[in-house]
């Protein structure tokens, strides 16, 4: 079965997310790119709709990913985005490897656990929402966004996350997908695609 792309929003932006430098090695900056991700897309919800409970109103809710997607054509996916062909190429470099880390980490399960310190406005779907979700029709239930681990470019300068959603409902699915570089010490985010599948 072929899955449908509709590309409904990219977004481009040169804010300051987090602080720091990143090792590509030993992937210390997962948690501030997760967060610095999850937050934009509450901030910055442009074409998204958040079908928000009582309990999260406000907020958006982190799962921890379940590794099914297929990712053996995201760098091809990229290159698809005009986000990202307005780069120059230098930095479309950097992210086909950033890309390329993320397929490999995602493939190894390499996983991204529920981080023990959130922002506020990050709730972690737990089993007391997952009991509420039981009681409630499917389109009723917690919209989920689960992250997967940031793939890094080899020399660190570079990172792209990819996180699974849900819209419309939670009737179809939707992949968010952040592109970062580090400047003086700091990720700054590029631009984000938003993909719906229909």
């Amino acid at each position: 079965m072929k899955i449908r792309f509709q590309i409904l929003g990219c977004i481009s932006a040169a804010t300051i997310l987090c602080n720091g430098s990143v090792s590509a090695a030993d992937k210390p900056y997962d948690h501030e790119l997760v967060t610095a991700s999850l937050l934009d897309l509450l901030e910055n919800p442009e074409t998204l709709k958040f079908d928000q409970t009582t309990e999260t109103k406000g907020k958006i809710v982190f799962a921890v990913p379940e590794f099914t997607a297929d990712l053996t054509s995201l760098t091809e996916t990229l290159d698809d985005k005009e986000a990202f062909k307005s780069l120059p190429p230098s930095t479309q470099s950097g992210l086909r490897e950033a890309a390329t880390n993320l397929t490999q980490r995602a493939a190894a399960k390499d996983g991204y656990t529920t981080p023990t310190q959130l922002d506020s406005r990050i709730l972690v779907y737990t089993e007391s929402l997952q009991a509420k979700d039981q009681k409630r029709y499917f389109w009723e239930r917690t919209q989920l966004f689960r992250p997967l681990p940031p793939g890094y470019s080899k020399d660190g300068n570079f990172a792209v996350v990819q996180i699974e959603g849900t819209w419309s409902g939670n009737m179809h699915g939707a992949i968010f997908l952040t592109m970062f570089t580090r400047r003086d010490g700091q990720w700054v985010k590029l631009a984000r695609c938003d993909m719906f599948l229909l």
